[in-house]
């Protein structure tokens, strides 16, 4: 009898999971749908953000719900996935070009490849071919227009990324619910949600880089020389997809070579004996290859130039002491934060940096896991990460946005971050763990510039919509022009004019008079900006003023007027 009742009681409990982890995927399911419904249709805005809130979080809420409380949760890894792409796609619908002039530059690139059927390697952008010659492919087999695949395939890419970073992971650490954990965690750091959707060589150089080191990983736990084949065959592909990748890379490999010998001498001096490390394997021939390999494409990129073999285009701009100014004084950083939001943001953004490198930092003091070297070398390219970034803010020579930094930073240390999480054994230190955690995804959401969702982009002058593309096919514009971002992008894609005057620059529309014969001005983001330069800087704000009321000026002819958009000339 006693047997039968637990049989009766296994069976229930089985219906009973079943039952659960149907109904989770239904509410994710219809949460997944709502999301995406809501980003193309421009309700009040207040619904929209609602909406946007109320669907993410459920989403979220249910993969917490399923990796914490169902023992079957294979499922999670394609809602992770779902939750990567469509977090991308809020800054991609709803408007028709690209986004940033990154993007173009590439773009432009992309539509030489296809309608040339050659490419050169040379310095600049042509020495990063990967993701345009990938895009090219997809283009020809799908018939897809060009358009269309620079504007998605950014957002694929890197929702796919989701795969390696599992596999790591779950190699690393041997526990599926910390490598679901840690997919999930990652989707919302604000600068991979962002930046990583754009169509730009890093988008494809940081998936190979990941997925270098997992099979690295991989050759590890099956001792396949096949994957070593592999990975030989991934060297060229990073090489041609994006600098910074490549050096993040080497940077890896040197910080797990190194830490594998001196961790476990370390070890041996304080107790005295010889220990076996599980998570140490051989790269040194692996390590001495990509050196190579990297050291000589740069030197040959820069003209065989041995003297600046680590520097290479835009890296150099990072790495180099500061000559014209930081990053920070460029954008002018030090100006008063007037918003609530500006303000919730930046010190937000420093609060959880500090305590998850100080959380990360006491683990690895005080915690037993110093024969751990695998949390050792990714905590070290967490710190590589913040550190160099600090730096390219405030210190070196950058006009690359250090947050850019941060993607790299994040997708290594969020492994030994997680780990934490879930190997802690006292419940209050977990709870209070897991709340921090679950408050930076909210606080990264709040990141995510509503006005992508709400519709509002299209205004601002920051995309590309079909206002800009009628303007660049109807007049012919100088070669020195004044524009906001989007219409230069415009006309870089529609008449291949590169330069420009303008951009974010308002200085250069007062003080360039007689450099330009034409400006293009659009009202709304100035205005937008007016009233809290009135408070930030009073330079800043006579400018905008000034620029406003060219319209106005006898001598200055509007020939063209979109309302809130008007050309001019004879600035």
């Amino acid at each position: 009898m006693n047997d039968i009742s637990l049989t009766n009681s296994a069976k229930h409990n089985v219906i009973m999971e079943t039952q659960k982890q149907k109904l989770s995927i239904i509410i994710f399911i219809w949460s997944a749908l709502l999301f995406f419904v809501n980003l193309f249709y421009h309700l009040p805005n207040e619904y929209i953000i609602l909406i946007f809130w109320l669907s993410i979080l459920l989403m979220v809420s249910t993969i917490l719900y399923q990796i914490f409380f169902l023992k079957n949760n294979t499922f999670v890894l394609i809602e992770i996935f779902i939750i990567y792409f469509f977090l991308h796609l809020v800054y991609q619908i709803g408007y028709l070009g690209l986004r940033g002039s990154d993007s173009y530059i590439d773009y432009n690139l992309l539509k030489t490849i296809l309608y040339t059927n050659h490419f050169t390697i040379e310095p600049g952008v042509s020495g990063w071919p990967m993701i345009h010659l990938f895009s090219d492919a997809v283009s020809l087999i799908t018939k897809i227009d060009i358009l269309l695949i620079a504007k998605y395939i950014p957002s694929f890419i890197s929702s796919i990324i989701v795969l390696p970073i599992y596999l790591i992971s779950y190699i690393a650490y041997k526990e599926k619910k910390y490598a679901l954990l840690s997919c999930l965690f990652f989707s919302f750091i604000p600068q991979f949600v962002n930046f990583d959707a754009l169509f730009v060589r890093e988008t494809f150089g940081l998936f190979i880089m990941i997925l270098f080191v997992y099979t690295l990983f991989i050759y590890k736990r099956k001792n396949d020389i096949r994957y070593i084949g592999l990975v030989i065959l991934l060297i060229p592909v990073l090489l041609f997809s994006h600098h910074f990748a490549s050096l993040i890379l080497l940077v890896f490999l040197c910080v797990y070579f190194t830490v594998s010998f001196v961790v476990p001498f370390i070890y041996r001096l304080l107790i005295k004996k010889k220990i076996e490390f599980s998570d140490i394997f051989d790269i040194k021939i692996i390590s001495l290859i990509v050196l190579i390999s990297v050291i000589s494409y740069w030197v040959y990129l820069k003209g065989g130039d041995w003297t600046r073999m680590f520097i290479l285009g835009n890296i150099e701009n990072v790495i180099s002491p500061s000559i014209s100014g930081s990053y920070s004084s460029v954008i002018g950083l030090g100006l008063p934060i007037v918003t609530l939001t500006g303000k919730i943001i930046f010190y937000g953004f420093l609060f959880f940096h500090i305590l998850f490198s100080l959380i990360l930092l006491m683990k690895l003091i005080i915690i037993k896991n110093i024969e751990k070297i695998t949390d050792i070398s990714f905590s070290i390219l967490f710190y590589f990460g913040l550190g160099y970034g600090f730096l390219s803010l405030f210190v070196l020579n950058s006009s690359i946005n250090p947050d850019r930094l941060l993607t790299y930073g994040w997708i290594f240390g969020i492994f030994p971050l997680i780990a934490l999480l879930i190997n802690i054994k006292k419940p209050m230190l977990k709870k209070i763990l897991m709340v921090f955690f679950i408050s930076f995804i909210i606080f990264n959401l709040y990141n995510i510039e509503s006005d992508y969702y709400t519709g509002k982009v299209v205004t601002d002058g920051s995309v590309v919509t079909e206002k800009e593309y009628l303007i660049a096919e109807k007049i012919n514009f100088p070669k020195l022009y004044y524009g906001y971002p989007s219409i230069v992008a415009a006309v870089y894609d529609i008449q291949g004019i590169p330069q420009r005057i303008g951009g974010l620059d308002l200085n250069k529309m007062v003080y360039t008079h007689n450099s330009s014969t034409l400006a293009v001005i659009n009202e709304i983001p100035l205005l937008n900006q007016r009233e809290n330069l009135k408070i930030k800087s009073e330079e800043q704000y006579n400018i905008i003023n000034e620029i406003l009321s060219y319209k106005d000026k006898k001598n200055i002819d509007k020939f063209y007027d979109l309302g809130s958009i008007y050309i001019l000339k004879g600035v």
